[in-house]
């Protein structure tokens, strides 16, 4: 079905029943299931047609399985659908309890998660896999939550133990010397892995016996 929007579409994003946007003037449209509130409202089952959600203007926006996160322009980090797995890894006495259902642990509304990672991390870039969730800072630092059974909470990565701050092992902190103190250009996640890609590598972590993260030198 066409839809017209009012502005430019900048961004996409799918999840496993539903789509969300963000147009050039950082405004969020979604559609598809809100079985699980990933819509980013209350009171409606599905909706075939784009409906706008109730948030700041956003620069960066990932669906997962059944959730969302995304990061504003202004650099904040904002959480919405299911947090059975604590892939938002929200507090819930923050959730007016309209917008929060305990029972099924869904958030119907984009909420704010600052707190819950250190309100001093300024924001820049997101992921969503199936149930976890990764975002980079604006010092060029990673951190990952919810469902982490996959990932390792202490680096092997040339014999150091130094890249990952094992103190906040939930959720687990990455330093850029994990990867080789480049600059991180783009994180992306799979069902239950993360690829980072640098100006001179990519790196994935995944499900494997070791689940060591690997590194891949780009040539050009």
């Amino acid at each position: 079905m066409p839809f017209s929007f009012s502005s430019t579409v900048r961004m996409v994003s799918c999840g496993w029943d539903f789509s969300v946007v963000v147009l050039n003037d950082g405004s969020v449209f979604s559609w598809g299931s809100n079985a699980y509130g990933q819509l980013g409202k209350e009171n409606i089952n599905s909706s075939i047609v784009p409906i706008h959600v109730d948030i700041e203007p956003i620069r960066s926006i990932s669906a997962g399985l059944r959730h969302v996160i995304a990061v504003s322009i202004s650099g904040k980090l904002f959480g919405w659908g299911s947090n059975r797995r604590k892939q938002l890894f929200v507090n819930t006495s923050f959730i007016k309890t309209e917008y929060y259902d305990k029972s099924k642990e869904i958030v119907y509304r984009p909420t704010l998660l600052n707190s819950e990672l250190g309100s001093i991390n300024e924001y820049v870039d997101c992921a969503a896999g199936a149930y976890h969730s990764v975002v980079k800072t604006s010092t060029n630092k990673l951190a990952l939550w919810g469902d982490i059974r996959f990932f390792k909470r202490v680096s092997v990565v040339q014999d150091s133990s130094s890249n990952i701050d094992v103190e906040n092992s939930y959720p687990i902190w990455y330093d850029s010397e994990l990867f080789g103190s480049n600059e991180i250009e783009q994180v992306v996640c799979g069902w239950s892995h993360v690829l980072v890609r640098t100006s001179k590598s990519f790196s994935s972590t995944s499900v494997n016996k070791s689940s060591i993260l690997h590194n891949f030198r780009l040539t050009r």
